[in-house]
């Protein structure tokens, strides 16, 4: 990954990568399309505050036609970070193809981590998925997205999936390891551009059609 890098970001990572395009999560745009603001709109302390977490901890970036994200990490963090990645390692070999009422379980690993002017940068793909609590949240506030919710029960339904990937998972792993899975991020599949969840339907119902690890 280090060798399919821009040279400049190589050479200053920080900046180059704090200079990146914010990552569009879904709660983002909606906070910017109530205000008629655009994503080049420079956030203010009072806006972040507003939003309830920061946005550029988040960055976009395409590498050779993939799209990854970086995230702005605290360094002492990291030792947190190789734990999960040695339990996302174990997740992805024993579990393959597993699912979760009858969602597929996937790992989301990171890729390359960069340490300059006091934090890590951590890499990973971006994924067709969001955090399952903002997705939750989307199916509760957005107005489109409320009327599919009243006659879906959607947001029930991902509670039930997290709760049985996390049971399927903690049946799996050995006693130490099961008390990192609540730390572990848990996303669901969902259509950014469209701002709605990916969905599958057959005989069974409606289900999601990915879970991802991180």
């Amino acid at each position: 990954m280090w060798h399919s890098l821009p040279e400049d970001l190589k050479r200053r990572p920080a900046a180059y990568i704090e200079s990146l395009p914010n990552y569009n999560r879904p709660s983002l745009t909606t906070w910017l399309n109530d205000r008629d603001l655009n994503l080049n709109y420079t956030l203010t302390i009072g806006d972040l505050m507003d939003l309830g977490f920061d946005p550029t901890r988040l960055k976009e970036i395409n590498i050779d036609g993939t799209m990854y994200i970086f995230e702005r990490i605290q360094v002492r963090q990291l030792s947190d970070l190789e734990k999960k990645s040695a339990l996302l390692e174990r997740i992805a070999s024993k579990m393959a193809g597993t699912r979760a009422r009858n969602s597929l379980l996937m790992t989301n690993p990171s890729l390359l981590v960069i340490q300059d002017r006091g934090n890590a940068y951590v890499l990973r793909r971006k994924i067709n998925g969001i955090h399952w609590e903002e997705a939750v949240e989307q199916l509760q506030t957005s107005p489109y997205l409320k009327d599919i919710n009243t006659s879906t029960k959607l947001d029930r339904v991902i509670y039930a999936t997290i709760r049985k990937a996390k049971e399927i998972i903690g049946d799996q792993l050995g006693t130490e390891d099961k008390k990192q899975i609540n730390s572990m991020a848990f996303f669901v599949s969902w259509n950014l551009k469209e701002n709605k969840p990916k969905l599958m339907i057959d005989f069974e119902g409606l289900f999601l059609e990915s879970v991802w690890l991180a």
